[in-house]
């Protein structure tokens, strides 16, 4: 079986919400105004900064061909405002703060298409965990089912 894990460092991303334009006022090839849809720059920088650490920690492994298992671990450092005390106490339970795990999840997904996965309708299983931790990082585990 095979199994791929490898880590992203810095605060887990989310991803952005798609950005639509109007374009034109009735003067356009068709005769009339248009909408452009396109992802914002910080979900763009996002997702090279993953599949930059997949080739660089993988050592460029193909994509798996079959079905997979994705399991995406969002480690968020607790807040500068908290005492050291609470700081402590954090550290490893849950974080329940924006953003959502699923949209974590989304970026990843969305992120390793063609290069972990042909497509990611090829993710039967997903697990998504966000907590608390000593460094904020990203830990992504791809397994052959």
């Amino acid at each position: 079986m095979k199994k791929v894990v490898f880590e992203i460092p810095g605060k887990p991303a989310h991803k952005g919400r798609v950005r639509t334009r109007v374009v034109g006022k009735g003067k356009g090839w068709c005769g009339k105004a248009f909408a452009m849809h396109y992802k914002d720059s910080k979900t763009m920088k996002s997702e090279e900064k993953i599949r930059w650490c997949w080739l660089s920690q993988t050592d460029g492994a193909g994509p798996f061909e079959g079905p997979v298992e994705l399991k995406v671990v969002a480690i968020f450092e607790p807040p500068k405002s908290c005492s050291k005390k609470r700081r402590l106490e954090l550290l490893g339970e849950p974080h329940t703060k924006k953003p959502d795990a699923s949209n974590i999840a989304k970026q990843v997904e969305d992120a390793l298409n063609t290069l972990a996965y042909k497509d990611d309708n090829q993710i039967a299983q997903l697990h998504v965990q966000k907590m608390y931790g000593e460094d904020a990082k990203t830990i992504v585990e791809i397994t052959e089912l």
